[in-house]
């Protein structure tokens, strides 16, 4: 597995990602992990994104075609948890060599709920409690893949696995960030080739609501809220002549 910044990343954040790709008893040099119950773990902390360019880093690696019944299949499957205060603003595949289409998914939590090169079990599974997932290849390089992956874009050539070539009902908005919290993903080959890819994920931090604007608006609800004072139409007074208060000659 190569973990890089490639051209657009800074020394610092080239050592920073490679310690955050060492969990315990994985050699940064090794592939992803081939197991969806025990995938490879990535973490986004405060310290690592002030490191990051742009707020930017990538996962390069090579994955080649996998099925129930391929010894040499190889599939990716790592996970990210994003800390608070944090979020994922875009998913982009910068970089794909091959002449094939590959298999990229994701759910919420430390685990898939199926494995997707298992079988039609498998991909049953994993339809069932994932949040999305597309086909992608060199027709989406550069894109970004929140679309894709909420519509359950398998059409890209239309030769995805039959069990996922169902509408799916959006199960989360491509159009707001991915917050807190962790997210298992796949990467897997779906031809007869090894193929590289490069994921870009790009972060930022959740912007903090303006200290004025939050004052000004209290102002205004206020203000809004208040009763409305009732009017009284004050009729002017006439005196009438009193007999008690007549001269008397």
């Amino acid at each position: 597995m190569s973990v890089g910044p490639a051209k657009r990343f800074s020394p610092m954040f080239w050592c920073g990602l490679l310690a955050l790709a060492v969990p315990v008893g994985v050699h940064a040099q090794a592939d992803l992990s081939d197991d969806y119950l025990n995938p490879t773990p990535f973490e986004l902390t405060e310290e690592f994104f002030l490191t990051l360019t742009d707020g930017i880093f990538a996962i390069e690696n090579t994955v080649q075609f996998s099925g129930a019944d391929e010894p040499t299949a190889d599939v990716d499957f790592f996970t990210l948890t994003v800390d608070p205060g944090l979020q994922i603003d875009r998913i982009e595949i910068s970089r794909y060599d091959g002449s094939a289409v590959s298999f990229f998914g994701f759910g919420a939590g430390l685990t898939l709920a199926g494995d997707p090169s298992s079988g039609p079990l498998g991909q049953q599974e994993f339809a069932a409690g994932a949040l999305g997932y597309a086909l992608v290849g060199n027709p989406l390089v550069g894109n970004n893949l929140l679309d894709n992956l909420a519509d359950g874009d398998v059409t890209i050539d239309r030769n995805g696995p039959l069990t996922l070539q169902l509408a799916m009902n959006r199960r989360f908005d491509p159009d707001q960030p991915l917050g807190a919290g962790t997210y298992a993903f796949v990467f897997q080959e779906t031809g007869s080739v090894k193929i590289t890819y490069e994921l870009s994920f790009y972060a930022s931090a959740v912007p903090e609501p303006n200290a004025m604007l939050l004052l000004v608006l209290g102002a205004v609800v206020g203000l809004a809220w208040q009763p409305r004072r009732r009017l009284v139409d004050v009729k002017p007074y006439h005196f009438r002549e009193n007999s008690c208060f007549q001269a008397t000659t």
